[in-house]
């Protein structure tokens, strides 16, 4: 009983030494194992860090890119719009003198549509119409004729009342001898006495009548 009670007295505490130490292992086991987890999620943690840097990096990359690109874009887009506003001041005079051409155009379209229109009217008998230009020429002819004689005529009867004036005179101062010494005689008596020459005028009309 005794021996029964040494082995039982000793196995006790050594069994409880056992477990305590199953214990503290199973323990340590699992804190080596919470540990290693942690480390491995802390390094998770510090790649998907690094990650988020990175890609806060890339995306502040683009973003100043972007600015830049957008500034050049602005740049292009006022570079673009002050040659519209010059193209389209351009393309307003060109409006302009496209609608000057185009009342010209349509101003020589209707001057050729109101040719075309036109009719030429010629005369059924052409001997006829001359014959009527002739005598219309004639007509005129005769009555130039006339008053070219009439002024004729009368610049004679001029002259021949001068003639007759100048021979009164002459009879005058040869009647009074005194005169012989007057100025004014002597004047007269030294005046040409132009000779009257009657023009021969004649009309077509007599012209065809005496034939």
């Amino acid at each position: 009983m005794r021996l029964v009670q040494q082995v039982l007295g000793s196995a006790i505490p050594l069994l409880a030494n056992v477990a305590i130490l199953l214990y503290v292992f199973q323990r340590f086991l699992a804190a080596t194992r919470l540990r290693r987890k942690l480390a491995r999620e802390m390094r998770d943690f510090g790649t998907m860090v690094e990650r988020a840097r990175d890609n806060l990096r890339y995306i502040g990359e683009r973003v100043t890119r972007g600015m830049d690109e957008i500034e050049q874009d602005v740049g292009k887009e006022l570079r673009v719009t002050s040659r519209l506003t010059t193209q389209s001041a351009r393309l307003a005079g060109v409006l302009r003198r496209f609608a000057g051409l185009e009342e010209n155009v349509i101003e020589l379209v209707r001057m050729d549509g109101n040719r075309e229109n036109a009719k030429v009217e010629t005369p059924i008998d052409v001997s006829t119409e001359i014959e009527k230009v002739v005598a219309a020429a004639e007509g005129r002819s005769v009555d130039g004729c006339r008053e070219r004689r009439d002024a004729a005529r009368r610049k004679n009867e001029q002259q021949q009342q001068q003639l007759d004036e100048n021979a009164r005179e002459e009879e005058l101062a040869t009647r009074n001898p005194l005169s012989k010494f007057s100025t004014c005689g002597a004047r007269e008596m030294a005046r040409k006495v132009r000779v009257a020459t009657m023009p021969e005028v004649r009309l077509l009309g007599e012209s065809r009548s005496s034939k």
